[in-house]
């Protein structure tokens, strides 16, 4: 009886020992994962830290990286101001903004009246009449304004065009608005009233209040 007895006790301190080992085990795996993610993230920050030393040393010492990127900027920045200004033309000479082809083919200055001897208008200064041909290249409809051009003196003065002086051109008061089909054309006079003193530089015309505009010299 005393030799049945002792015989499972043998075999519970064999699983004990069994149970022991597993647990050993299973910690020493445990322990591998956690050293070698800890070895991967120092290796992440070592890959981190690199290029900003190297940009700093860049920066610091002028290398070509830190030199280029402020001029890179520069350029584009120049470049973007130089698409703001409006393009310029001269005299009969075609130019193009939008959807109109403007040319501008006569100008008069000096003007104090317009109109008829029975039916006509003063001006506060003088009367400057620019001639220009509007063409339509575009293939929809573009109403022209008169309200949408400026005149520049040569002190760089911006007068806007006297819509209400137009109306006592006749026929040629069409350039105070009229809109143009695609394909088609108009031929009108521009009516500006500067300072008597002042000389006109150049004119502004837009094919509507928000497009770029060119500019076309008058000297």
């Amino acid at each position: 009886m005393s030799d049945q007895t002792a015989q499972p006790k043998k075999k519970g301190g064999c699983f004990r020992l069994i149970g022991i080992g597993v647990v050993a085990f299973v910690g020493l795996i445990v322990l591998i994962v956690i050293v070698s993610q800890l070895g991967g993230g120092g290796d992440d920050n070592t890959s981190t830290t690199e290029p900003a030393a190297s940009e700093t040393t860049a920066a610091t010492d002028g290398g070509a990286p830190a030199d280029n990127r402020p001029a890179t900027t520069d350029n584009k920045a120049e470049e973007d101001k130089g698409d703001d200004k409006p393009r310029t033309a001269g005299l009969n000479q075609p130019t193009n903004d939008g959807k109109f082809t403007f040319t501008v083919t006569k100008i008069e200055t000096g003007k104090k009246q317009i109109g008829t001897e029975y039916l006509n208008t003063k001006a506060q200064g003088q009367f400057v009449l620019v001639h220009v041909k509007v063409a339509n290249k575009s293939d929809e409809p573009q109403t022209f304004f008169g309200d949408n051009q400026y005149l520049f003196d040569t002190q760089n003065r911006k007068a806007s065009a006297d819509t209400e002086a137009a109306i006592y051109m006749g026929e040629e008061s069409q350039s105070l608005f009229e809109e143009i089909n695609p394909g088609n054309s108009l031929s009108g006079v521009i009516v500006f009233d500067i300072a008597a003193d002042a000389t006109p530089d150049h004119i502004e015309l837009h094919d509507s209040a928000f497009s770029g505009g060119v500019q076309v010299s008058l000297k």
